[in-house]
């Protein structure tokens, strides 16, 4: 979309300096618009099981010129069990007052709400109070700035614990957002725990429109840490091989029906289960693992046309670069992901709804696995030796270990209000840098998309 043919060119070039030169290399300029003319006028289409695919796993290796990036690929290839592969055109949608009504009565059954702004009920307090008490036996300053001002924020929250009311007053469910396109809810159950949820509209930050919900509040940081934003999923993921980790003791099919529950309350019937990982909470992202490193079940979800689903990676929005060619702007990718442990549904988040205004075709022309595998080979080497660049202390070893066929969501032309949903190729697994963070262990981060349509790169980070 944005490279012009001179890019191209280049591009080509020095792929085939870095390898072998394959029978045809096949590098074409990124154009949404060209793509749905082209999607519009087919009518045949390709069926699925008429790719090439292998029947078992696909193996291959190769390495670069610089010998600095290996690549290793022995992954199992996942392909819907459908005939045809849509191209459906979908635009975001804000949340209504319906959506916080039925986000509160799947996720708060049991517990009442209560305003924010009046005083909370006595435990609350005494949670706070504990922690401050905390602190000053360890000698910990936390946020302050002396031990003076520690005693006398103890004092004002002993004050408050006294004064607090044990019980809590409930108050009618406010599902209106405010000025500010936020609508918050918080509700308290059996007197012991505080639960948050958030709803919000706003297009003033770069998250955008997704809403949350915590059951406890206090966990918040434990919960942000891991999984809250994303950004450390990938990493953390790696405590769950760590010997002290805590799994729940539901099985993980009962902790599916609780989340799949959340998902038939909201009312989301084109909504399907398309993953699932242990997600390790935590303190700080920094500490030591000392005791016992609690977790819980994380169940992905995401939208699914005509039995397709889209496919899940780690990636959270798109961010197109801040310049005058720019497509669009950050536009959060649709997900729900649902945590449960053994006390039930531990957090939610729901990610830039989106509402499918058109299927495009119903049957896309794809193209065969074949030159998918080609442009896979070329591409893997240029992207990941363009990471390292051109220092030589540096080196990359990446494997691939799921190949996965579903939709991804692209960003129309000129067009801020609308993405496509087209079929692509999703490359998932693991590199590693040497430096001990390996990326990729949860086995959701796509390490190359390329577009089963007319087979260009999409960089998910920038959406197209």
């Amino acid at each position: 979309m944005k490279k012009t043919l001179a890019v191209i060119l280049i591009l080509i070039f020095f792929l085939a300096a870095c390898q072998p030169t394959p029978k045809e290399v096949f590098v074409v300029e990124k154009d949404t618009e060209r793509m749905v003319e082209k999607a519009s006028s087919d009518e045949n289409g390709t069926v699925a099981n008429s790719l090439g695919i292998p029947s078992d796993r696909y193996t291959y290796a190769e390495t670069d010129t610089s010998g600095r990036v290996k690549v290793n690929v022995d992954a199992e290839v996942l392909v819907p069990e459908v005939e045809y592969l849509p191209i459906v055109r979908v635009t975001g949608r804000s949340y209504t007052e319906r959506d916080v009504e039925n986000i509160y009565n799947a996720l708060c059954q049991d517990a009442i709400p209560v305003d924010e702004d009046a005083p909370m009920p006595r435990f609350v307090y005494q949670h706070t109070l504990d922690e401050l008490l905390e602190h000053r036996e360890t000698g910990e300053l936390d946020k302050y700035d002396s031990v003076e001002e520690l005693d006398a924020a103890i004092q004002e929250v002993m004050a408050q614990v006294a004064s607090a009311p044990e019980h809590a007053t409930p108050i009618e469910l406010n599902c209106t957002f405010n000025s500010s396109g936020i609508a918050r809810v918080l509700c308290v159950r059996d007197d012991t725990v505080l639960s948050d949820l958030f709803v919000i509209n706003s297009t003033q930050t770069e998250r955008g429109v997704y809403s949350d919900f915590i059951r406890d509040i206090f966990n918040r940081t434990e919960f942000g840490n891991q999984s809250a934003y994303g950004q450390a999923v990938t990493v953390s993921y790696a405590l769950t091989r760590d010997a002290n980790i805590v799994t729940p003791k539901m099985t993980q099919q009962e902790a599916q029906n609780q989340a799949e529950q959340v998902i038939s309350a909201l009312g989301l019937e084109d909504f399907t289960c398309v993953g699932s990982r242990i997600a390790p909470l935590f303190g700080a992202p920094t500490a030591e693992v000392k005791a016992a490193c609690k977790s819980a079940y994380e169940f992905m979800f995401t939208r699914s046309v005509n039995g397709v689903s889209v496919t899940y990676t780690n990636d959270i929005l798109s961010s197109p670069p801040d310049d005058a060619n720019a497509v669009s702007e950050p536009w959060m990718y649709e997900k729900i992901r649902i945590f449960v442990d053994d006390d039930g549904k531990y957090a939610y988040m729901w990610n830039g709804p989106c509402t499918v205004t058109k299927i495009i075709n119903d049957k896309a022309t794809l193209l065969p696995f074949d030159q998918i595998k080609e442009i896979f080979a070329n591409m893997i080497l240029l992207k990941y030796g363009d990471y390292i660049g051109d220092d030589a202390s540096k080196s990359i070893s990446i494997n691939i270990t799921k190949i996965r066929l579903g939709l991804v969501r692209v960003t129309e032309k000129d067009n801020n209000q609308y993405g496509i949903l087209v079929p692509a190729w999703d490359f998932f697994g693991t590199y590693d840098e040497g430096n001990g963070y390996p990326i990729g262990y949860d086995g959701y981060e796509s390490l190359l998309t390329i577009n089963a349509v007319d087979g260009s790169i999409i960089d998910r980070s920038i959406g197209y």
